[in-house]
């Protein structure tokens, strides 16, 4: 099998929608599916290709049915791209049997770590690279803006008709790799050029969706990854390794249905391997879904086992041709769309060296003009402070309780919105949720995440400035208030809407996904 390498750069805010838990709410992803770079390519190729198809339908064209719906070529998600002293990296996953301190430095990876951590741990971050015994983690960097809807036979505004976008920022680079047989690959290449401007994701007829395309391989390369076996005490192979999820595995039970179930996959398993046993798992399940340009309709949405999820296995060392094989072809369905790829014995160290995280160049700036800022300059820019922060909070707050599990009752919920509406202060509204009994207390204890306990988090300030400017996007936010001399943190006006916008988004957002989630049958 050969490869062909591909960065996409956005050029403009990118929107891979994906489903979220606010019908007011368009979220994004944080990496570019293999969906979308088949669509993308599927776009260039029919481009290219229209003397030859001579106003058929693409599908039949044998070079487009083999290379697009058969499978023949494989499309891998593109993820997020860092460079540094050593070269160009791409960022996974990051395994979620790694966690970091919360209060210390120390990272575990709770897979080969033969004992409970001692202190409490939390999730390192969403992409990483593993290097030997070092995490260097990587962070998408995304915004969230407010649209109106529009009256399409007024061509105006409706009132009070608001939904939000989530976006990538531009100017941030995804890579990825298209595997198949060095023949078509090269055609491929041929066929498409080298580099082109492409349109990616949802809303491109307004300022989102434009990048480059671009395939940084001259010629397709041999691909074969070879596993690099742990030994045990003895020196001999190991029999337990890691099996880590690089993207999504869909997955089908023996009826024909999605599955996340450790049982089906332990059969998928044995199907490729022979004798394997499953010890230990750290396992995430999510719902995807996504847009068939050609049907003007999405695919059915269906469980899989998230990216991140790993797996423990016990098998003969012997097996490891048939592991390389599944390294190169994936496992389950989908896998020419991106799903099913995994990696084998990535996970060998109990204990990692977090390595800071990897900071791109700074954009050349323009010359400060000197003088003071002007008043009405000054005011306007405080405004424009203000609400990036309130939309930024909103946005924490909204991915923040999709994170819980075992979700309180609709009514529960809407009885916290409605405090959440009338909020002043934050011990205020930590007194009442004390004041809570029996059944309601009872719900907001079983309600948990990985990190926290609601009961808990409800009873704790929301807004913590100094994590809020320490992160990557909100440096120059905090930049921009030191130019016009204005504190947020001493701002009790803001800080009284900070904490009402946050925890009502919170409970309106989570009353809708319990909504979403009971009508769907998933509570």
């Amino acid at each position: 099998m050969h490869c062909l390498r591909f960065r996409i750069t956005a050029r403009s805010p990118l929107i891979i929608s994906t489903i979220s838990g606010d019908m007011n709410m368009v979220a994004t992803e944080r990496f570019i599916p293999g969906t979308t770079v088949l669509g993308v390519l599927v776009s260039r190729f029919i481009e290219k290709q229209k003397n030859e198809l001579k106003g058929r339908a693409a599908c039949e064209n044998d070079t487009f049915y083999n290379w697009f719906l058969s499978g023949q070529l494989k499309f891998s998600n593109a993820y997020i791209l860092s460079q540094d002293e050593y070269g160009d990296h791409a960022h996974y996953p990051t395994p979620l049997s790694i966690e970091k301190e919360k209060y210390g430095e120390m990272v575990y990876d709770l897979l080969a770590l033969e004992q409970e951590a001692e202190e409490p741990t939390a999730h390192v971050g969403d992409f990483c690279l593993l290097r030997g015994d070092s995490i260097q983690t990587r962070r998408v960097e995304t915004s969230i803006s407010f649209h109106h809807a529009r009256d399409r036979e007024k061509g105006v505004s409706q009132e009070g008709m608001i939904f939000n976008y989530e976006s990538i920022l531009s100017n941030q680079v995804f890579e990825g790799s298209i595997f198949g047989a060095e023949a078509d690959l090269k055609k491929l290449l041929s066929i498409c050029e080298s580099k082109w401007t492409a349109f990616v994701g949802r809303s491109r007829n307004a300022q989102y969706g434009t990048a480059g395309f671009e395939f940084i391989d001259k010629e397709p390369i041999s691909e074969r990854r070879q596993i690099v076996w742990p030994e045990d005490e003895e020196g001999n192979p190991a029999e337990h390794i890691s099996m880590t999820l690089l993207s999504d595995l869909s997955l089908y039970n023996e009826y024909g249905y999605p599955t996340t179930d450790a049982k089906d996959l332990l059969a998928a398993l044995k199907k490729s391997i022979g004798e394997v046993a499953i010890e230990a798992a750290f396992v995430r399940k999510r719902e995807i879904e996504n847009f068939v340009g050609v049907w003007q309709l999405k695919r059915p949405s269906e469980v899989c086992f998230a990216a991140g999820s790993t797996f423990l296995l016990k098998v003969n060392p012997d097996d490891r041709e048939q592991l390389v094989k599944i390294q190169q072809d994936g496992i389950g369905e989908r896998t020419h769309e991106g799903f099913g790829r995994c990696a084998f014995c990535l996970q060998t160290r109990p204990e990692l060296y977090l390595r800071d995280e990897i900071k791109e160049e700074a954009e050349l700036e323009l010359p400060k003009p000197d003088g003071d800022i002007p008043d009405m300059a000054g005011r306007i820019l405080k405004k424009v402070v203000q609400d990036a922060i309130i939309q930024k909070i909103e946005l924490q707050a909204v991915n923040k309780q999709e994170e819980f599990d075992r979700l309180p009752s609709n009514t529960l919920i809407a009885r916290l919105e409605a405090m959440a509406k009338h909020v002043r202060d934050h011990s205020e509204f930590a007194e009442n949720i004390k004041k809570l009994r029996g059944i309601a207390s009872g719900q907001l204890e079983r309600c948990v995440s990985r990190e926290s306990i609601l009961l808990e988090l409800l009873c704790k300030d929301a807004i913590d400035w100094q994590s809020f400017f320490r992160e990557r996007e909100n440096v120059q936010l905090k930049s921009l208030c030191e130019q016009i001399g204005y504190d947020p943190k001493q701002d009790e006006e803001l800080r009284q809407q900070l904490l009402k916008s946050y925890l009502v988004t919170f409970f309106s957002s989570m009353r809708k996904r319990a909504i979403a989630e009971r009508e769907d049958g998933n509570v």
